[in-house]
């Protein structure tokens, strides 16, 4: 072969290995970063320092953990924003599909480790980092001397042509990666995680399993990895291998012995013939035998003075398998007052192998800490876990919510309504006409003043600072926490986009273990933390250091409005209905809110009175339990003008006062009762749910889409019966069956009331 020949081949040869993926469905290019580089840049990737300084670098090295190269990424110092990323990936097909993303990293120092995966509606490759940005996602990795693999899920938004997988350091330190991933869950190996940590047998053998099922045309080997830590402290590390034939389903199973009084955390990944080629993963809590939370008092396990609670409610389970469960002899006792329980409430047909409560009296409680002691015993086998409980003494301003998430301000129940960003106090009269009971506002625009001024109005205020420094929080706290307008702190708003990790969030907000500051949980027991959560991977993670989760969702004009719907529902499987779930509806266009922008994306703009109100009502019909409104005003940055709603969306401006007029009159009903879906028979844009109060059913149907919809449907009307529409000034009729029709205008929403009076 001519000596031209063989060096052409041998160049397309290198360039196949840098452009195909590592694996049969791997979307990234050359995640090993084993193929040729230019300059030490690893093909399909490229470098880019955000801060510009020119002080970090990146290089591929050796000591891999995958092949014989790897990534290294260094910082000299804190703070550092230097990123490795590869060619935008087309998901365009993909739109709506769960990819899970994994890799391996170690790091020496403290760099900061962190991935992000960004998608864009447009081609990433013209303008790159200029690019409008549609969704992205952060996921702080944390540190480690040794290779630990991580991985992390992300649904492809509507409307998504590219994804960029970054890799990057933020702090001062080194950071590898190697082994990075992208895979469509369930495009070649169905999994499903049927048991995880349970006990088979007392007193430590436990078991992960997992259903499989091989949707390829091929044979594939499958790889089951468990790893169970203790905090430290234990440390188990277990794997199990099968083959599966072309469609052929299975059942894989590993045994771990950990024991059965010890919590951990278990990571749990099913993979393919190669390390890197992560099929699922899950990351959770695993408890011991007996697992137990108190749901009531439902405010940080808290007796106050203001929030009636004359018990003690705990609920949890056994986790064990069936045999052992039904031998457990269960018990809870109030340690201080000798209060105890022996007699759970089953909670399903299962009985003590489901779901149970055990309730006792607060009678007898001073005001000090006390806990509560669950115990499950197994003959002599026995594991007692201790909830901590307090009776928090008089304060003379306190806001908390009851089980039933209702708010309490002061002694009173309060439908939650606010708005972002009220920072002009001459405002705030005008905010309080139009129907909302409180404002988050920044804290540089707090004031003694403006508080007086919010108290005169009749609204409360929501302090708002992005600060993580104790000495800010103690003082404000100090400032603030005794006067009764003060609804609550509202912490760093989308942390997940801020570099910051669930683990300081938790120093600051929740309980500090060092530094010469408390949280601010622990300097204010009677005004909760309020955090602004996007619905993604990271969401049940920070939802931990929230008393109250805001879904945030900015759907118009990018996406459809039923993301507000996937937010709400996101957030409180988040909070496993454990908490209070407010939804952030759009009320600017969503550039104004979103801080990660200089450059005005072209298609900004704030909602039509239509989508506004559709918004309002289909966060509602998913079970919020309060609303806020973003925003009422927003400072000009960069070629960005200011926004104010009154002034420069006065239509909007109407809707959102003759809403909140709507939500006013609804409020009891809001209050004492629960959305129910209520389900039709045939594919529609049409949502509907409905609740129950004072003999009455009332429904609120809403058009979701930019379509009209004519409709015939049954919502429990008596045959020929008049149900009322409510605000609209007019009833239709039911037919003979008890079904009635109505037309929906695109996003349209009619509320119907069923019976009562």
């Amino acid at each position: 072969m001519p000596r031209c020949k063989l060096t052409l081949c041998i160049a397309l040869l290198a360039l196949a290995l840098c452009i195909v993926p590592a694996g049969a469905q791997n979307l990234l290019r050359n995640g090993s970063f084993e193929g040729p580089t230019a300059e030490n840049v690893p093909g399909g990737w490229s470098f880019h320092d955000f801060t510009g300084d020119e002080m970090a670098t990146g290089e591929v090295v050796g000591r891999a953990r995958v092949g014989e190269r790897c990534l290294k990424l260094k910082a000299p110092v804190f703070p550092a924003d230097y990123a490795l990323y590869c060619r935008p990936i087309d998901v365009s097909d993909l739109q709506g599909q769960e990819l899970i993303f994994s890799c391996f990293f170690r790091t020496v120092e403290h760099p900061q480790t962190q991935v992000t995966l960004v998608t864009y509606a447009e081609s990433f490759t013209e303008r790159e980092f200029a690019t409008q940005e549609l969704l992205s996602e952060s996921h702080p990795l944390g540190e480690s001397r040794d290779w630990l693999h991580y991985a992390t899920h992300l649904t492809v938004p509507p409307g998504a042509r590219d994804l960029v997988v970054l890799l990057r350091v933020l702090g001062g330190g080194e950071a590898f990666y190697d082994g990075a991933a992208v895979r469509v869950v369930g495009s070649e190996l169905e999994v499903e995680l049927e048991q995880a940590g349970t006990l088979l047998e007392l007193p430590r053998e436990r078991t992960v399993r997992c259903r499989l099922r091989n949707v390829t045309g091929r044979e594939m080997p499958v790889r089951l990895e468990v790893d169970a830590r203790e905090t430290d402290g234990d440390h188990r590390h277990e794997a199990a291998e099968t083959t599966l034939g072309p469609g052929e389903a299975q059942t894989l199973e590993r045994r771990y012995a950990f024991d059965f009084r010890k919590p951990h955390r278990l990571q749990v990944m099913v993979l393919g013939d190669e390390p890197d080629e992560v099929h699922q993963a899950w990351e959770r809590d695993v408890s011991g035998l007996v697992e137990a939370r108190i749901v009531e008092p439902a405010f940080r396990s808290a007796v106050l003075p203001t929030v009636p609670s004359e018990r003690v409610v705990v609920e949890g389970h056994i986790n064990a398998v069936e045999e052992i469960a039904r031998r457990v002899e269960l018990s809870a006792r109030l340690m201080g007052t000798g209060e105890q329980a022996r007699d759970p409430e089953f909670l399903s047909d299962d009985g003590i192998a489901g779901p149970w409560r055990l309730t006792l009296s607060t009678e007898g409680m001073l005001t000090e800490n006390y806990l509560v002691n669950v115990t499950a015993a197994v003959g002599r086998d026995e594991h007692t876990l201790s909830l901590p409980l307090v009776r928090e003494p008089f304060a003379e301003a306190e806001v908390a919510y009851d089980a039933e998430h209702r708010l309490w301000v002061n002694g009173q129940i309060q439908f939650p309504l606010g708005v972002y960003r009220v920072v002009d106090e001459g405002d705030l009269p005008k905010v309080a006409e139009a129907g909302f009971g409180f404002v988050i506002t920044p804290s540089r625009s707090v004031s003694y003043r403006y508080f007086d001024n919010a108290r005169d109005a009749g609204l409360h205020v929501a302090i708002w600072s992005p600060a993580l420094d104790g000495l800010f929080w103690r003082n404000i706290t100090d400032s603030y926490r005794g006067r009764q307008t003060l609804l609550g702190w509202c912490g760093i708003h989308l942390p997940d986009t801020q570099a910051v990790t669930v683990q300081t969030l938790e120093q600051s907000y929740v309980h500090s273990t060092s530094g010469p500051y408390p949280a601010i949980a622990q300097m204010d027991a009677h005004h909760p933390v309020m955090l602004a959560l996007r619905p993604n991977a990271t969401m049940e993670d920070f939802a931990q250091v929230a008393d109250i989760v805001l879904a945030w969702s900015e759907p118009v004009p990018r996406w459809p409005l039923i993301a507000v719907t996937e937010s709400v529902q996101m957030a409180r499987d988040a909070v496993d209905d454990r908490k209070p779930v407010w939804a952030a509806i759009q009320t600017a266009g969503y550039g104004w809110s979103d801080d990660l922008r200089l450059s005005r994306p072209d298609d900004s703009r704030p909602p039509t009175p239509a989508e506004f109100r559709a918004m309002v009502y289909l966060a509602l019909s998913a079970g919020a339990d309060g609303l806020v409104y973003h925003s009422w005003s927003l400072p000009a940055r960069g070629d960005w003008p200011s926004w104010r709603l009154q002034r420069d969306a006065p239509e909007l401006w109407e809707a959102v006062q003759e809403t909140n007029r709507e939500l006013t009159w609804l409020a009891p009903i809001l209050l004492e009762a629960n959305p129910e879906p209520v389900a039709l028979e045939y594919e529609c844009p049409v949502r509907m749910a409905a609740w129950q109060h004072d003999g009455a059913r009332y429904v609120v149907a809403v058009n979701a889409e930019d379509t009209t919809a004519a409709m015939v449907f049954d919502i429990g009307a008596a045959p020929e019966s008049d149900v009322e529409v409510l605000f609209e000034r007019r009833r239709v009729e039911a037919t003979a069956t008890g079904e009635i029709g109505d037309v929906f205008e695109p996003y349209a929403v009619h509320i119907y009331q069923v019976g009562g009076e």
